[in-house]
């Protein structure tokens, strides 16, 4: 097993312990969608999930099914819905709370989760400091990733 493959396995055990300590149900089409975002390099729409599960399943997936899946690993916090693309990754440590930064490549539509979230604390500060209370914090960062850059 490579290191990826490995990674793989520890989040997806991960998302499934997460799942059951919270009473949620592990369905099958969770894990079908949640196996695939974790398959991806890039972000992942709701349409190219259905596209890619109905073929893994021989069969036609409606768009509710799969929002519906989306919507649990949602709140689970396995996923995060980058809201610039509607489309939607891993979340890269969701075994901790944490606000959402994220960098964003225009060329070639990779996304990367970053871990310091410095910024996160700082606008979360700011924003108390004017009165004003953050329910949901998800920042993009658009530019070009290092590969595209050279």
């Amino acid at each position: 097993m490579n290191k990826c493959q490995k990674n793989k396995s520890q989040r997806f055990d991960l998302a499934v312990q997460i799942a059951a300590s919270k009473g949620q149900r592990w369905t099958d089409m969770r894990e079908a969608v949640f196996s695939y975002i974790l398959d991806q390099d890039k972000p992942v729409t709701a349409y190219q999930l259905i596209d890619k599960i109905s073929q893994r399943k021989n069969k036609d997936i409606k768009p509710a099914s799969i929002y519906r899946a989306l919507d649990a690993l949602s709140c689970l916090g396995l996923i995060v819905k980058l809201e610039s693309l509607n489309a939607f990754m891993a979340c890269t440590h969701p075994d901790s709370h944490h606000e959402h930064v994220f960098l964003i490549c225009r060329q070639c539509g990779a996304a990367d989760e970053l871990t310091d979230h410095a910024v996160s604390k700082k606008l979360k500060e700011t924003a108390s400091n004017q009165g004003f209370k953050i329910e949901r914090q998800i920042l993009e960062l658009q530019g070009a990733c290092h590969d595209c850059q050279t």
